[in-house]
């Protein structure tokens, strides 16, 4: 159903997935560390990329761009993606961290989004 938690498709280890991350910004190195690690799936044409799926079901986030490989996997329709404006996120985030009802935001309020990809 995932992916095994060595990260490197071998072994017998625990078996994960369907993970949802919700995250503000800078959350990798632009290459494989940081979220673009649980970003990682086997090669396309592999044996393993026909029975492995991403550990990621959907990601809630305000900047993707330190994150290539979880882009790359929202623009092949591999899992769900959301973006928010980062600032909210955060302030969302801390939020929940204080036990505060919540965050509200006039933030993107009359603002038109085209559904149509």
């Amino acid at each position: 159903h995932g992916r095994v938690l060595n990260g490197d498709h071998t072994g017998d280890s625990k078996v994960i997935g369907d993970l949802t991350l919700l995250f503000g910004g800078g959350p990798g190195d632009w290459k494989t560390r940081g979220l673009n690690y649980l970003a990682r799936v086997p090669p396309p044409g592999s044996e393993d990329n026909e029975r492995l799926r991403p550990l990621i079901k959907r990601t809630i986030g305000g900047h993707y761009g330190q994150t290539p490989m979880l882009g790359n996997l929202a623009t092949s329709n591999q899992i769900e993606a959301w973006t928010l404006p980062m600032g909210s996120i955060s302030r969302m985030i801390r939020a929940q961290a204080t036990h505060s009802p919540g965050h509200i935001t006039t933030i993107g309020m009359g603002t038109y989004v085209d559904p149509t990809p």
